[in-house]
């Protein structure tokens, strides 16, 4: 019964669910592959088979760990299944605030912008950028100025 409520459902629903568990689909989350790809019922498997050693030795510890040290915030099991726990599009956060941006790593740092202080942080940031450089212009609004920007740096970065 334990195997079943701790690995097949959980493991059920990310396969076949979307990668939303009832508690991921109210919190705007998902799971996802590591290349963004809807999740299958292997990884999906794997993922939640290795949730009994994140469990050890009491409460998750090994997992919590984990999520503290990797880069993109993963458990022992999403590693070992090439999963990623993303915020989707245009999710709404439990306190009702619309998430910004594309589907990405879902952090403990995430920021959470309601409209209109998106808006401002887009101007200040658009207001320091834009004597700094050159190309872009803010004809089409401070948020994709600031697209501009970055899609410039990533195409340099190339």
């Amino acid at each position: 019964m334990v195997l079943v409520v701790g690995v097949v459902v959980p493991a059920a629903f990310d396969a076949f669910g979307g990668g939303r568990t009832p508690g991921r689909r109210l919190t705007g989350l998902q799971l996802v592959m590591e290349d963004g790809a809807t999740v299958s019922l292997v990884p999906a498997a794997v993922r939640n088979i290795v949730r009994i050693v994140d469990f050890l030795p009491s409460l998750y510890s090994v997992g919590a760990i984990a999520v503290l040290v990797t880069p993109r915030h993963q458990r022992l099991g999403d590693l070992a299944a090439g999963t990623l726990v993303v915020r989707s599009i245009g999710a709404r956060s439990s306190a009702g605030l619309v998430v910004p941006g594309a589907v990405r790593p879902a952090a403990s740092d995430d920021l959470l912008l309601d409209a209109e202080a998106r808006a401002r942080v887009a101007a200040e940031l658009a207001r320091r950028l834009e004597p700094v450089v050159s190309g872009p212009d803010r004809t089409g609004g401070d948020e994709a100025f600031l697209e501009q920007v970055l899609a410039a740096r990533e195409a340099r970065a190339r």
